[in-house]
């Protein structure tokens, strides 16, 4: 079986083409974890960037921003919808020059080895099916010294954006079912947490 296949097939289908619609929306709701994670990255002019899991690429505009015309930034992801969306809004931002967008899985897609100074990524890390291969791939493609920089939700006791709405449902409906029985309610709380920035040098 493909790695990651459900996920392609999810991102390209409904969920996708939701992110994409609602992209203004999404954009003012994790602008907060966009800047700490840019502000973490320390991105200096000339830098080459890979952006995994671009999603419609606001991070990715950014960075291109940041690196100059001197810079290159690569936006990866596997959602054809919002990969459309990221290439309106890096045209409209003037950056079109710097940026490519690939449609493809970071797990497995075959970078040029030791192309990357950084590689970041703002949520796009934690749903790869092989996690080890997932970053084995990722180091190949910085080069060495590369830095590391993502944001990923921690446990979900940690996250405000899913506990505080189950507490609220909790008080009102009394209990929800436990966490890994299968339902909607262990789909969004497990592994969901706080935003954090995790930075990494080196191999």
């Amino acid at each position: 079986m493909t790695p990651n296949a459900a996920t392609i097939a999810r991102w390209n289908a409904a969920e996708g083409q939701h992110w994409s619609r609602h992209q203004a929306r999404y954009d003012r709701m994790l602008a907060p974890y966009g800047t700490e994670l840019l502000a973490a990255a320390t991105l200096r002019r000339g830098e080459a960037v890979l952006d995994v899991g671009c999603g419609s690429g606001a991070t990715t505009v950014a960075a291109a921003a940041t690196v100059g015309p001197t810079g290159r930034v690569t936006g990866v992801d596997v959602s054809e919808p919002l990969l459309a969306a990221a290439r309106r809004r890096a045209d409209g931002a003037g950056v079109g020059d710097r940026v490519d967008f690939v449609a493809a899985d970071a797990q497995t897609w075959a970078f040029d080895p030791g192309s990357y100074d950084v590689v970041l990524s703002r949520f796009g890390l934690m749903l790869f099916d092989d996690p080890p291969a997932a970053f084995a791939n990722l180091a190949r493609a910085a080069r060495p010294g590369g830095r590391l920089i993502f944001v990923t939700w921690r446990d979900a006791d940690a996250n405000g954006w899913f506990a505080i709405p189950l507490q609220v449902l909790h008080t009102g409906l009394g209990a929800l079912p436990p966490m890994g029985d299968g339902s909607w309610a262990s789909s969004r709380r497990r592994g969901s947490g706080s935003g954090g920035s995790r930075r990494s040098t080196g191999r």
